[in-house]
């Protein structure tokens, strides 16, 4: 198969998991893959002591803010309903032209209700996991119920806000409700690929997850691959997208599920128009299926 192009994946992972009463600095953790070439990379993975959680991306959500509605700002759900043991992935839209101010650290967090808050101060008595925004590159990110997070079967809300510490003029930016259902049977859901946004520039960074592929059970033999094409042609099967990639990346059973790829760097993109595709093989496998794609522009 036929590769063109070097992959770099700076993930920023970071979680705080705290009750409702007080914050401590969030932990980090990077994840840092290198060298895509036409074997699978490998990647290099430093933690902290404390527990972390992961960014990554989403696409295809709602969001209820009535505030956040007239800005555009908005969180968006991979799905709305979870069971224990699901990865919950989210983003921030629409925040590009946003200036946190991070020394009064905003943060990102699932609250214990889905009450409608307007004041951060309000709402910070309800957090059940949170993280501190620390700059522009946390825009996307994933929780793990069970592990990063225990959530009983229940109604809860994603939210960003503008500080913490309960300073009054502090305001919830965005929000969105899901819900945690009983038992452990995960919901069949389409795989999708989310992006936060889907127009860019060029030295922009591209960030974007996997999501709903639990139910996917890849042969990791077959070098499946999620990657760049020159086109937003809307291939089935993976022989017809080989010939397309700018930028690709084999998945491996220990791969990450979220992506940065920055244009200029990681891959030459010109104005126009591209698709993000994921696959079930590699080599021109003539039953090699596309399994999810989603389309984005260059200005």
């Amino acid at each position: 198969m036929r590769k063109c192009a070097i992959l770099f994946v700076n993930v920023i992972l970071a979680m705080s998991l705290v009750a409702c009463g007080g914050k401590e600095e969030s932990t980090t953790q990077e994840v840092t893959t290198v060298e895509a070439t036409t074997e699978a990379t490998t990647e290099e993975i430093t933690t902290t002591e404390e527990p972390t959680t992961e960014e990554a991306i989403v696409d295809d959500a709602t969001s209820s803010d009535s505030d956040a509605a007239e800005s555009d700002y908005a969180i968006k759900l991979s799905k709305d309903t979870y069971v224990s043991g699901e990865t919950i992935y989210f983003s921030l839209e629409n925040f590009e032209d946003f200036a946190f101010d991070y020394s009064r650290k905003p943060w990102v967090g699932i609250l214990d209700t889905n009450e409608d808050f307007a004041k951060e101060l309000d709402a910070d008595e309800h957090d059940l996991w949170y993280y501190n925004l620390q700059s522009d590159d946390d825009r996307v990110f994933k929780v793990k119920i069970g592990e990063d997070v225990e959530l009983s079967p229940g109604d809860y809300q994603i939210i960003v806000t503008d500080t913490d510490n309960g300073h009054e003029d502090g305001n919830v930016l965005a929000k969105v409700n899901f819900t945690v259902a009983e038992g452990d049977a995960a919901q069949e859901n389409d795989p999708v690929i989310m992006l936060h946004k889907n127009t860019y520039k060029n030295g922009e960074t591209i960030r974007f997850a996997l999501a709903n592929f639990e139910n996917v059970s890849f042969d990791y033999s077959r070098k499946p691959w999620v990657g760049i094409l020159d086109t937003d042609e809307d291939f089935t099967k993976e022989l017809d997208a080989d010939e397309h990639d700018l930028w690709y990346y084999n998945l491996t059973s220990d791969s990450e599920r979220m992506f940065k790829v920055k244009i200029g760097e990681d891959v030459e993109l010109s104005p126009g128009n591209y698709q993000i595709i994921v696959t079930d093989t590699d080599n021109g496998h003539e039953d090699g299926n596309v399994l999810a794609k989603v389309n984005f522009t260059v200005e």
